[in-house]
């Protein structure tokens, strides 16, 4: 169960988020924090937060 771990992986040149920034893709928003990285959906609220903790589901 679970997902696997990339964290160790060679991923490439794979474009970076920075902290403070935000993407947007619809109605999906990123942002990029210390913290870790927080998605949702402007329109139902809904969304998730991945961090080195783990991951968030919020509702």
């Amino acid at each position: 169960t679970g997902f696997p771990a990339v964290a160790n992986k060679d991923l490439g040149d794979l474009a970076v988020l920075p902290y403070g920034k935000a993407l947007t893709q619809g109605a999906m928003v990123c942002l990029s924090e210390d913290t870790g990285v927080v998605c949702g959906d402007s329109e139902s609220g809904k969304g998730f937060m991945v961090s080195r903790a783990g991951v968030i589901l919020i509702s």
